[in-house]
């Protein structure tokens, strides 16, 4: 429920004040906005919690993984990429 993650954001936010710039509720954030499919926020939360924890196994597997999430999301999807080159195949041979 799209309220819920929105309200286990604002908990993360007031506990992040709380204890000051820990890695974890940055983590946390990440994951919530990962399923939000938020990818730049999410890698932006996850890079944060690695800046600050830099052996965080856990926010580096996350980053990973948002990242690639990131990069399938901005390439164009195959089937448009093989007709681009068949028509571009199909010119030179003209």
């Amino acid at each position: 429920n799209l309220s819920q993650l929105n309200d286990s954001i604002k908990h993360i936010e007031q506990s992040n004040m709380l204890d000051g710039n820990k890695a974890r509720p940055l983590y946390y954030r990440g994951m919530i906005y990962k399923v939000q499919k938020e990818s730049l926020k999410a890698q932006r939360c996850f890079k944060l919690a690695l800046e600050i924890e830099p052996g965080f196994s856990e926010a580096l597997q996350e980053l990973r993984l948002v990242e690639n999430r990131i990069v399938r999301e901005s390439s164009p999807p195959q089937k448009f990429v093989d007709m681009m080159n068949k028509f571009i195949k199909g010119n030179k041979d003209q």
